[in-house]
């Protein structure tokens, strides 16, 4: 009776939340005690007297900042917004104080003086970043009255929604935004509107948050603005001072343009610094930076000073810089000494003593493409905007006074209190207050709890503490700690293991592995990988690779923080797919990619990296990666309401892990799930789910609770990821199954145990949610479709669990193509339903069997499918043409007149070369033949070459190999394995190595040796092979010749090489080792169409890997060898789907 629980859910269980014990009388307290107020503030409206209370307490100071109340409600004509201002420049802006009984006040919205230009857009500000320029420029006596109009709003960085365009808008309404503000800014990003400009506004990349999105706009586009022109991989890179906003920008932009990076900070910071990828650390109080840097050895082709202050670095730069090198200063104290050294630097000559080195002052311009070049660093994982701390809008002042410390870690964010009306226009949120009926809530009782609207519907509990010990919390919420709480996640292992029965256990009747299992030992420093008999227990980690440059490292964060919570948690083994797969025996890896089932079920545990997007990001709580702040809310009096975080299945779902299928087989297999999200920690297994911000130590499923008054409740709460909502139909993860016979004479064709027809359905229509689940999410290849889901999930034998969702036995893999999951007990209707309603998914259904077929012929079930109505019905159409209305038009008209359907369409328009490229994927059609007179008459009229080919046509491919066979290997095995669609029916090589490899693929090889005085018959011999079998490419797979004018020729955009790429280039023998010897740190490869100008041919496709210093030459030389393999791979696949256009001396190619 002394607390108010206030808690934000769906409808759905709203009824429920009626059973909590929470008396009217209090809550009609709390109204009247805001009544008070509003008597005390002499407010005048509601949403004043909202305003005020919910704030805390009105903010004013006499000279600095004054807090100005929000009025504008969405959807009404009003003019006012919310805002702190500089009543006047050119004097110390002191701290704001807090003063009680002060009315609101308002100010114009940005956009009552002038309606939006060309290209501005007005954004809703939910953060923004401060920088050390907001109050400098403001301070200063003659300046800063000239270039800030006044009163104004300080801020330039921002993050937001666009509530309004104007003409020419490159940004939509209600899309969020990043960018930054012209320093001569009224209207700055501490209030709650700003004007956009079309060059400073960028759409916030998908994985990057809003704080991180906010910190790009002057720190973030500066840094990058100062480095990449100036710099080239391999270069070497002074930062002076490397662990404010800037300086941690600096590290991770340098890194990521390839450079060597040393720079300077205290010994506090020296972590955080390694951890951003710095190479070498100078601790600044520990020693004299320029001395230093002057007695030393090495020298930088670029410096860039965070500082400033430290004239003497600029004039010792000469002894540590190469000739030419460069000094770029970002910000600085402004003081006459400065003035005066600047001026010395400028004006005074080289030879008279001035400037030996090149100097520059850093000044972010406004630029769109940098924006978004930056924001792709950010969404990539290569920068990681690194946050000191947040701060709420009421406490800014505090914020400046950290910046003017000088002592920040990264930058300081300041997070806006979204407009509280636009909860209102809502409907798929209820925000109300928790009393005991609903018909009798009070109409003030819904405004005291509408709250920030990004708070989701799972994720606002709060509680309001009495200091009475004795108190019962209804449904807390609990304030998590800085780092993953590992007494919570012990306690959950204990529970489960303890409490769950067999549902959670590893099934003891798994087949062994028998031979490659290997596995981290997490008890080594450093750890090592090691050979393990099957049957050693072992933790699991499940994660997004990421980039090749990311994936290059052995162990990245993701790994090391992983093996760290398998210590913590008293485990000595650990299973890391990439780490513990031998990846060059192919063999090997494969067999073990069969067995992944078998590996991710018989792990104790998995550990699950839903934070970041690749294996640089690390698990936040860890070690070094931090969580996100929990964010805090206050009400009058000072009351806390502690805001549980963000919904953790949101997180899961929402993160760049929930779009692998891979990773979602893994984390369904799993029997328990230690899942690392921004803000916290979740838990899950096949009994329990929990997570650290609930105040609800456990919610599983024993008879015990089920009594329980709030267990209703919990159970909505705590509806598993992986095995409830959206992975079971929709179904309650706590709901009994019924009770299942596992006797055969139960199990019908399907391949289910099952005991009655509705049974059947049920897991009918869960196996059609997992196959949409998994086919709409990414995959390397098309092709992994089989040995990712297929192969792990459906051919998996059936097993019986009163907890989990029951597996299709292999007689229901080839039943289900027949059996439409959402239809079970119809007659056979088209061989299989489409599970996707979305256009852009290219039929997934289809794409699954086409993929799958092979497999279930293996297994016996052959006979079942006929897949004569699925691929082979389909076809591509591909054409060119000169450029012109109507093209897209008439194609798609003819398409529609034949009754076809359109399952992917993707076109370009060359405005160099005038020439439109189209692919279409059609299907439903055995007969194309009307199609093809329509075609040719419609060709003959628009000038087009076109051609229709069957998808499931298979092209002949002669490749041409000598004695580097990597690439070779690589193309046989995704041949065999189904990732390539082509047939090789021949291999030439003019050496005889690779003969028993042809032979045991069953492939003709032609050893046909050259020389000088034999080449040209050599290559009638091979332009004869290619008639006699009707090869339609050569590919050349490292084949070390160089090939005739006569058959590139005849062979004109029919033969495609791969070779290596290196920045810069290196001519001559053994190009791996001249790169070693000046240290690249970038490798590549490009597959092109061979022309007579040797590599100068179409590029089809180029990829580059990371490498630094500590490889060998055999080491970069394996690197390459598998970019190499990788980029042919990947150009044959385009070409064997007819992806590669031919546009003059480039290519169209459609991804």
């Amino acid at each position: 009776p002394d607390r108010i629980g206030f808690i934000s859910l769906s409808n759905e269980i709203f009824k429920v939340l009626t059973q909590a014990h929470i008396c009217k009388e209090k809550l009609q307290e709390q109204n009247e005690r805001i009544d008070n107020k509003a008597k005390e503030y002499d407010c005048v409206t509601e949403e004043e007297t909202l305003s005020s209370i919910e704030e805390g307490k009105l903010l004013k100071c006499d000279e600095g900042y004054e807090k100005v109340i929000h009025h504008d409600v969405e959807g009404e004509n009003t003019d006012t917004t919310v805002a702190l201002q500089i009543p006047r420049v050119g004097i110390r802006m002191v701290p704001m104080v807090l003063v009680d009984n002060q009315p609101p006040q308002n100010i114009p919205l940005p956009t009552s003086k002038r309606p939006l230009a060309a290209g501005e857009s007005l954004i809703q500000v939910h953060a923004a970043a401060l920088n050390p320029v907001d109050y400098k420029l403001a301070e200063l006596p003659v300046v800063g009255r000239m270039a800030i109009p006044k009163p104004a709003t300080p801020g330039l960085d921002f993050a937001g929604k666009v509530v309004q365009e104007g003409p020419g808008c490159n940004v939509k309404v209600g899309q969020m935004v990043f960018g930054k503000l012209e320093p001569k800014q009224q209207f700055g990003t501490l209030g709650e509107y700003v004007i956009g400009s079309k060059a400073g506004t960028v759409p916030i990349p998908s994985g990057v948050s809003v704080e991180q999105a906010a910190t790009l706009g002057v720190c973030g586009l500066v840094t990058y603005q100062c480095l990449a022109p100036n710099v080239r991989a391999g270069d070497r890179v002074f930062i002076n001072g490397g662990s404010g906003g800037t300086g941690t920008f600096a590290i991770q932009i340098a890194k990521a343009l390839g450079c060597h990076v040393t720079t300077t900070c205290s010994g506090a910071n020296t972590q955080l610094c390694k951890d951003l990828g710095a190479d070498e650390l100078i601790d600044y109080r520990e020693n004299d930076v320029s001395t230093l840097l002057a007695s030393s050895s090495k020298h930088y082709d670029m410096v860039l000073d965070n500082v400033g202050h430290q004239f003497e670095l600029y004039w010792k730069s000469p002894s540590f810089t190469k000739p030419g090198a460069k000094y770029v200063q970002i910000g600085s104290q402004v003081s006459l000494p400065f003035i005066y050294d600047l001026a010395f630097r400028f004006l005074v000559p080289m030879w008279l003593g001035g400037g030996q080195r090149p100097f520059s002052f850093g000044l972010a311009s406004t630029d769109y493409d940098d924006f978004i070049k930056l924001g792709k660093l950010v969404a990539d994982g290569k920068v990681k905007p690194v946050v000191d701390e947040l701060f709420a809008f009421n406490n800014v002042h505090r914020a400046y006074e950290k910046l003017r410390t000088g002592r920040a870690k990264g930058k300081i964010v300041v997070r806006r209190d979204v407009n509280w009306q636009d909860l209102r226009t809502r409907h798929d949120r209820a925000f109300m207050a928790v009393v005991p009926d609903l018909e009798s809530i009070p109409p003030t009782a819904h405004d005291i709890t509408w709250l920030d609207y990004e708070i989701p519907a799972v994720g606002a509990i709060f509680r309001q503490p009495t200091g009475n010990s004795s108190d019962q919390d209804l449904l807390g919420a609990r304030e998590i700690p800085s780092t993953f709480d590992l007494r919570q996640v012990r306690m959950w292992l204990d529970v489960c293991r303890s409490e769950h029965g067999d549902a959670c256990k590893q099934r003891a009747s798994y087949e062994p592995i028998t031979r490659g299992f290997r596995l981290i030992n997490c008890s080594k420093d450093p750890p090592e990988v090691e050979e393990q008999p099957w049957g050693t227990p072992y933790a699991a980690l499940s994660y997004v690779w990421g980039s090749t440059s990311a994936d290059r490292d052995p162990w990245p964060a993701t790994v090391m923080d992983a093996v760290e919570v398998t210590r913590k948690l008293n485990f000595t083994y650990l299973w890391v797919d990439r780490s513990c797969i031998n990846q060059s025996d192919l063999d090997e890896k494969g067999y073990l990619i069969s067995r992944m089932t078998t590996i991710y079920e018989a792990a104790d545990f998995t550990i699950v990296a839903a934070a970041g997007s690749g294996a640089s990001h690390g698990l936040p709580g860890v070690r070094s990666t931090p969580r996100r702040p929990q964010p805090k809310y206050y009400v009058d009096s000072g009351s806390l309401l502690l805001s549980i975080l963000p919904d953790p299945r949101r997180e899961v779902m929402q993160s760049q892990y929930w779009t692998r299928g891979w990773t979602y087989q893994e984390g369904v297999l799993s029997n328990r799930r230690i899942v690392f999200t921004e803000h916290q920690t979740y838990w899950e297994c096949r009994s329990m789910a929990s997570h650290e911000s609930a105040d609800i130590t456990l919610f599983h499923t024993p008879a015990s609770l089920k009594d329980d008054s709030n267990y209703l409740l919990v159970d909505f709460l705590l509806t598993g990821i992986f095995k409830g909502g959206a992975f079971s139909g929709g179904s309650n993860a706590h709901q009994d199954d019924a009770v299942i016979s596992n006797d055969e004479e139960y199990r019908l064709d399907y391949g289910f145990p099952v005991v009655n027809e509705i049974n059947v359905r049920a897991q009918l229509r869960g196996l059609a949610d997992h196959m949409r689940e998994f086919t709409k999410r990414r995959l390397t290849q098309d092709t992994d479709i089989l040995p990712a889901y297929c192969h792990k999930m459906l051919l998996r034998p059936a097993r019986t669990c009163t907890r989990s969702l029951h597996t299709p036995t292999r007689a229901f893999a080839a039943r289900q193509s027949i059996y439409p999951p959402n239809d079970a007990f119809r007659n056979r209707q088209n061989l299989v339903p489409e599970f996707s309603t979305k256009q852009s998914s290219l039929n997934l259904s289809r794409r699954f069997i086409a993929t799958s077929a092979p497999r279930l012929q293996q297994i016996g079930s052959a006979e079942r499918i006929s897949t004569s109505k699925m691929a082979g019905d389909d076809h591509y159409l591909t054409l060119s043409c000169p450029d012109k209305a109507g093209i897209v038009y008439a194609v798609t008209g003819l398409l529609a007149k034949e009754n076809l359907t359109i399952l992917d369409l993707q076109q370009f328009s060359d405005p160099d070369s005038k020439t439109f490229f189209m692919r279409v994927h059609f299907g439903h059609s055995p007969d194309v033949s009307a199609l093809q007179d329509s075609m040719k008459k419609l060709a003959s009229e628009m000038s087009m070459t076109y051609q229709i080919q069957r998808v499931d046509a298979k092209p002949k491919v002669l490749i041409m190999v000598s004695k580097i066979g990597h690439c070779l290997n690589d193309l046989l095995f995704r041949v065999k394995s189904g990732q390539l669609k082509v047939d090789v029916p021949i291999i030439v090589s003019n050496h005889p190595e690779f003969a028993e490899l042809a032979k045991n693929n069953g492939i003709e090889f032609h050893h046909l040796p050259v020389t000088k005085d034999t080449k040209e018959k050599q290559e009638t011999q091979i332009l004869d092979l290619i008639k006699q079998h009707n090869i339609d490419l050569v590919v050349l797979a490292r084949y070390m010749q160089v090939l005739s004018p006569r058959l590139c020729t005849e062979m004109s955009g029919k033969i495609i090489n791969i070779h290596h790429s290196f920045l810069p280039s290196f001519k001559g023998a053994k190009p791996y080792h001249q790169a070693y010897e000046r240290g690249v740190k970038i490798i590549g490869a490009t597959a092109h169409f061979v022309t007579a100008d040797l590599d100068e041919g179409p590029i089809i496709e180029q990829r580059v890997a990371r490498v630094d210093h500590a490889l060998s030459p055999k080491e970069l030389v394996e690197e390459g060898s598998n970019v190499e393999s990788q980029v042919l791979a990947a150009a044959v696949k385009w070409w064997s789907e007819k992806r590669v256009f031919l546009n003059g001396q480039k290519t169209v190619v459609f991804n």
